[in-house]
């Protein structure tokens, strides 16, 4: 008799296949954020490396050529002026981070403040060394904790006069939100149309609003902000008169407005929070706002104007003006940049934004 050797083999359950294939899914995960974490630590350090070699050459090129560089542009060579010598033969570019991140730049970005101030933006995702993640900004006096721009996260309107500006027949019909939600300013009649005028201020444009003239918000634009911050470098022409740089076109005592009347009013829902100081007359400054719930702060030219309290969500549901409010009261004003963001920004985000504005305008 022949006996047949019978081999019995046993299958997976379909339970031991599902837990089998969640295990082997937990692991890919954990591997995925392991290789994510030692790559982004990567980046972070990669940063350091070539903010220190952008660092040695510029500090090389202010020996020879007394003075540091006017502009510097990732991947190209960093040359000297007079000299034509090479002190770094490409500058390096950044793994750019998004503003999820905490950072509001996605390359290093240079800017010469004076011939002896400069500053070099850049972004951490992890702390390095003793520098914590973020955005920074190298300069001839170190490293700060914050950079030399913009925030973009929340920012609702960017109106600029040297971006975004149409024309017709020398007046401007267009004003174009810079911020990507397509806030524009517009007029279409000519006889209250503004003018773009060059070179109004640190070489740069602004739009000149004559007291006739005015550019109208879309529909809806501000209604229910619960937050807002707004940044504003201008110059009024006639400060005192019951005018509106900003505010309802056909409306008052609702929503925000932002008043030339007597030595500038901030009214929020009908409520004056500042009658004084957010402007000065004759003069372009930098002027800011934050407002909450909670708290309302304003400064001019980064001086604090104190502390006032906060309140409801933007209540006026119609179409803002800029240069004019309440169906006719106009201003004569120079306005060379607008940023409108539907949230307070803290302190470092203000910094980076007016430090932004400050070097651009030369203001302060």
């Amino acid at each position: 008799m022949i006996y047949k050797n019978t081999i019995k083999i046993k299958a997976f359950t379909l339970i031991e296949l599902l837990v089998t294939i969640a295990i082997i899914g937990v692991l890919t995960v954990l591997v995925s954020i392991s290789v994510s974490s030692v790559r982004s630590k990567a980046n972070d350090l990669k940063s350091i490396a070539d903010i220190k070699a952008i660092k040695t050459a510029i500090d090389t090129y202010y020996i020879d050529e007394h003075q540091y560089p006017t502009s510097l542009t990732p991947g190209q060579a960093i040359v000297g002026s007079s000299s034509s010598s090479t002190y770094l033969s490409i500058m390096p570019s950044a793994n750019g981070y998004s503003t999820m991140d905490n950072c509001y730049i996605f390359n290093y970005s240079y800017g010469q403040i004076t011939s002896k101030k400069y500053f070099l933006n850049f972004c951490l995702k992890n702390t390095t060394g003793d520098i914590s993640p973020g955005c920074h900004a190298l300069t001839n006096e170190g490293i700060k904790d914050y950079c030399y721009s913009p925030v973009l996260s929340g920012l609702k309107l960017w109106l600029e006069a040297d971006a975004g500006v149409t024309e017709s027949g020398g007046l401007v019909t267009d004003w174009d939100d810079q911020s990507g939600n397509g806030n524009n300013a517009v007029q279409g009649d000519p006889a209250h149309q503004p003018t773009l005028v060059s070179s109004q201020i640190n070489g740069k444009p602004a739009v000149y609003f004559n007291g006739t003239s005015w550019l109208e918000l879309p529909t809806g634009f501000l209604y229910n902000y619960p937050e807002v911050s707004i940044f504003i470098v201008a110059r009024p022409n006639n400060l005192g008169a019951n005018g509106g740089l900003l505010g309802p076109s056909d409306n008052a005592l609702t929503g925000m407005e932002i008043l030339f009347y007597l030595d500038g009013w901030i009214r929020l829902n009908g409520t004056n929070l500042y009658t004084t100081g957010f402007f000065t007359a004759d003069t372009f400054t930098l002027s800011d706002l934050t407002y909450d719930s909670t708290e309302t702060n304003a400064n001019n030219n980064g001086v604090p104007l104190g502390a006032q309290p906060g309140g409801a969500p933007l209540n006026y549901n119609g179409i803002y003006a800029m240069g004019m409010y309440d169906g006719g009261y106009t201003v004569d004003a120079d306005i060379a940049e607008i940023l409108i963001y539907d949230r307070a920004l803290n302190s470092d985000e203000r910094q980076a934004t007016t430090n932004y504005l400050n070097i651009k305008y030369n203001l302060y």
